[in-house]
């Protein structure tokens, strides 16, 4: 097989000499979508392509398309010298996953990632990234954070109302549709008058102590800056054995409370067990 799998960036000029060298060595160049920038630049450089658009239509739903597109760069590069272009960065596209399932050692130029351009458009330094497509299989997640492929409103919603149990709904973020960059608050993400591939939503890091919401990761850190030099001298003090017998007893209170079927009292022992399992955890 003959193949080689070029990230093509974001904007015109993300482009690199050694992708396009590649590009126009092809004697196959298949591109993922014709509704994408990096299909005009090819055509201002003059170079043929053939779009894989059609193989939305025949593909169920997103994971379906991810193998279908797969399937049909895997069948070209078997017949001709094939090169496979995507959005952004290579490695964010879930046909390319599907690619390197079957050929992990493809030849890969990587590209500028949606993300990284999200967060050089916003001001920061970078953070997490991931397309609104891939949401479903998200559980946790950190910041500053960047969320690409808003292509339409029932997207946004599904977003928002994810970010929502994360960052509250009043968090500032960012909203990115084409060249324009707007800071709205993010119960707004789905009501704006346009969504297409190139919309995307920033939300910066929060202070740590103002905060709307804390995840798991945070209760990690908090116990982690009780235990720091500067923290509470009691938590720096304990020791695995010293607060045993307080992860024996919450647990019991929590037994207790699903003795009782008290769900208020279930939920706050289950967090008061919790915490006992993190200072054991950044203890050790």
């Amino acid at each position: 097989m003959n193949l080689t799998i070029i990230g093509m960036g974001v904007e015109q000029g993300d482009l690199s000499l050694r992708a396009l060298e590649k590009i126009r060595a092809a004697e196959t160049v298949l591109v993922r979508t014709e509704n994408a920038e990096y299909a005009r630049t090819l055509k201002t450089l003059g170079i043929s392509y053939r779009a894989l658009d059609g193989v939305y239509e025949k593909s169920r739903n997103f994971n379906t398309l991810a193998v279908n597109l797969g399937k049909e760069v895997i069948s070209s590069a078997r017949i001709s010298k094939t090169v496979y272009l995507v959005e952004g960065s290579a490695l964010d596209d879930t046909s390319v996953r599907y690619v390197l399932s079957k050929y992990p050692k493809t030849p890969i130029i990587v590209g500028v990632g949606k993300g990284q351009t999200c967060f050089a458009r916003v001001g920061l330094s970078d953070g997490t990234a991931f397309s609104a497509y891939d949401i479903a299989g998200k559980s946790d997640v950190s910041f500053p954070l960047a969320v690409y492929d808003l292509d339409s409103a029932y997207l946004a919603s599904e977003v928002k109302l994810f970010l929502m149990k994360k960052a509250g709904e009043e968090t500032p973020v960012y909203i990115l549709q084409g060249k324009e960059v707007k800071q709205i608050p993010l119960y707004e993400l789905d009501w704006q008058n346009h969504y297409d591939y190139a919309t995307a939503v920033a939300v910066p890091q929060s202070e740590f102590l103002s905060k709307p919401r804390y995840t798991y990761t945070d209760l990690i850190e908090i116990v982690r800056l009780l235990r720091a030099e500067n923290g509470c001298p009691w938590d720096r003090a304990q020791t695995h054995e010293s607060i045993r017998m307080n992860l024996i007893e919450e647990a019991y209170e929590l037994a207790e409370a699903i003795d009782l079927g008290d769900d208020v009292k279930m939920q706050e022992e289950t967090g008061d067990l919790l915490l006992q399992a993190v200072f054991h955890e950044v203890l050790a």
